[in-house]
């Protein structure tokens, strides 16, 4: 059996008692003391503590009742356990009054001894446990530097640490019994209770932390404090430990960081408001450029004229690029790149792709390749733009970097369901090639495989930096292999749904065609003059019937004397704009009003402009500078929708 780990000072004056008491308690006690005498007993405590002492009452000298009062002196928490012949009901009052721990009648039964002892022990090695636990606890809050508090069920300090008082201002002599509703409010200036302690019914083994309150300090302002509120109990009854930190720097840094960030925002929104009207002024100007270069180029100019306008044409593009580029960048930056999923005919998008740059690849005498997959459909849904974006970076570039050879185009399947396929696209070319230890920084941005590249080649390395975004936001991978002077290979994978084709689709997914609009009636509604000569002459060449609006308030005026067929509406005007404009028309509520086509003309970026066109009653968008064949298409699509009666007259220019 266990000995009971305990220290026992015995004292007992009959020697025949004691020496057989002591040996036989030396057996079940972890370590036995014994005295002769109560003076003898005085003397072997003062070399050290016991834990309990068990003495006799009657002793010649001093009695049991004065030996407990005298080491008490010395060691307050001492066990005690008289034993007594005698059932003396004064000296058992007394012992009462004395907080004796046992009691027991000589002769003594063995049992109840050691029970007793074994019940005091374990008492006090749970006070000793408790002390050790104390005087740790005593020493890491005394070195703590947040406040620690503890406070009883009536919400009175007992407990104040060093941090506390320089926390609070106060002492612990000028805090102690004092309630917590003086040191601590929330957020609403309510100081803080005992009852709101207690209804975080917390556990022992657990705390919880709020931060919606402010301390006030005997001197000074109040500031903002972290309180980690734990309960546990002592003797049966409720304590509580407030650990209390000062979180002003950090609520200062939190603010600070806050500004920073609303300033951060703040330039952010500039520099996108900077680069959308840099965009829309740049737009405008390469709308008349490169308008007027078609209008050029249809004329069948000489072939001496023929470079120069290619030459025009081509620089202009080239510049149209650049801007979607910067755009596009900032779009990246400030996450709010969007994606379209409507329906296109894939095959007649890479077929005008290749059309495009044919020109160029000509004049170096490059060869242009496409092969599409006989399987792949001819009417997909997702996002044309984006896709032509990607692939007119690639292929761009392959012209770009390509002097001699061809360059290649496939488009095959990878994977297909029944509503969904994927398809893989490489972009092939025989030209200068990459180094290899410059193909990793290649998609980076502001990144050149070489910086002779750049030089001799131009480019302000955002291409394929957005072209490898454009991928992945789609949820799609690009790779690239290379061989220094024998070309490269880029390979993008995409997913796309598979459409319901039908017949109107199919003629929107062409787009190669123009067509007449002869005896169409058509509101040309733009301030600029030189974008009104520029679509007013396209219009008019395929034969439609233009007038034209300098602003909104001539554009109303128009549109109740006349019955157009179509409204082609700028947005931005002054005196009223085209969103307001077309509100006004649609407000009429009239058949006419509610069902005539207006389509927005913008130089602004597609997704800056799409919500605002849509909630002011417009049809659909084209964008400056507009590309005469999606001009034709589109108003040839809409009036075509509304069964005016000049459909049958309509031929094709092709």
């Amino acid at each position: 059996m266990d000995k009971i780990a305990v220290s026992v000072l015995y004292v007992e004056d009959e020697e025949f008692i004691r020496l057989p008491m002591a040996e036989m308690l030396g057996r079940r006690i972890e370590r036995i003391t014994a005295a002769g005498s109560a003076k003898e007993a005085i003397e072997l405590h003062a070399k050290g503590d016991f834990d309990i002492l068990l003495t006799d009452i009657r002793m010649p000298g001093l009695n049991g009742l004065d030996l407990i009062k005298i080491l008490r002196q010395h060691q307050p928490d001492l066990k005690a356990i008289i034993l007594s012949a005698y059932n003396e009901t004064d000296f058992f009052t007394e012992a009462i009054d004395l907080g004796i721990d046992g009691f027991l009648i000589k002769p003594i039964d063995r049992q109840k001894l050691f029970a007793l002892l074994a019940k005091v022990g374990t008492q006090k090695i749970q006070e000793n446990i408790a002390k050790i636990n104390e005087e740790k606890f005593m020493a890491l809050a005394s070195s703590a530097n947040d406040a620690i508090i503890m406070v009883d069920g009536l919400g009175l300090v007992n407990f104040w640490n060093r941090a506390a008082e320089l926390m609070f201002g106060y002492s612990f002599d000028q805090i102690v019994n004092a309630s917590i509703e003086r040191l601590l409010v929330n957020a609403n200036g309510v100081s803080l209770t005992i009852e709101e302690v207690k209804s975080y019914e917390m556990l022992s083994d657990r705390s919880v932390v709020i931060s919606e309150y402010s301390a006030l300090p005997r001197l000074g302002l109040k500031f903002p404090v972290e309180v980690s509120f734990t309960t546990f109990k002592v003797s049966g009854h409720d304590q509580f430990l407030l650990i209390i930190r000062d979180v002003s720097e950090r609520k200062k840094r939190e603010v600070e960081l806050l500004a920073a960030l609303d300033r951060a925002n703040e330039a952010t929104r500039a520099k996108q408001q900077f680069l959308s009207v840099m965009s829309h002024e740049i737009r405008t100007p390469l709308n008349g450029i490169l308008g007027a270069v078609n209008l050029l180029l249809q004329e069948n100019p000489r072939e001496d004229q023929l470079d120069y306008f290619k030459t025009l044409e081509f620089s202009g593009n080239h510049l149209l690029s650049l801007v979607n580029d910067i755009l596009d960048f900032s779009k990246i930056e400030a996450n709010r790149i969007q994606f379209e999923r409507i329906d296109f005919n894939l095959r007649e998008l890479a077929k005008g792709l290749m059309k495009i740059f044919s020109f160029k690849a000509n004049d170096k005498g490059i060869e242009l390749k496409l092969s599409v997959t006989d399987s792949i459909p001819d009417v997909v849904k997702g996002d044309p733009m984006r896709l032509n974006q990607i692939l007119t970076n690639l292929i761009g570039n392959a012209v770009k970097f390509t002097e001699k050879g061809e360059i290649i185009l496939n488009i095959k399947i990878i994977e297909q369901h029944e509503k969904s396929l994927r398809c893989r696209f490489e972009v092939i070319d025989t030209g200068i090639g990459i180094q290899p230890e410059k193909i990793g920084t290649i998609f980076e941005f502001f990144s050149q495989a070489d910086t002779n590249t750049t030089r001799k080649y131009g480019g302000t390395g955002l291409g394929l930096a957005i072209t490898r975004k454009l991928v992945e936001l789609q949820n799609g991978t690009i790779e690239v292999t290379s061989e220094v002077n024998k070309g490269s290979s880029f390979a993008f994978e995409l997913s796309f749904e598979v459409a319901i084709q039908d017949l109107n689709r199919e003629v929107k997914a062409s787009g190669n065609q123009q067509h007449s609009l002869k005896g169409v009636r058509i509101l040309l509604v733009e301030d600029n003059k030189i974008n009104q000569m520029i679509a007013g002459k396209f219009l008019k060449r395929w034969d439609s019937l233009v007038d034209i609006a300098e602003n909104g308030r001539e554009a109303l005026e128009k549109s109740l004397e006349n019955k157009y067929d179509i409204i082609l509406m700028d947005l931005q005007m002054p005196e009223l704009d085209g969103y307001e404009t077309s509100r006004l028309i649609r407000a009429r509520a009239d058949e006419y009003s509610l069902q005539i086509p207006i389509i927005a003309l913008t130089a602004s970026a597609y997704n800056e402009v799409k919500d605002g066109v849509m909630q002011s009653g417009m049809n659909d968008i084209i964008n400056k500078p507009f590309i005469p064949d999606e001009l034709n298409r589109i108003v040839y699509e809409y009036v075509s929708n509304l069964g005016s009666s000049w459909i049958s007259q309509k031929t094709s220019l092709d």
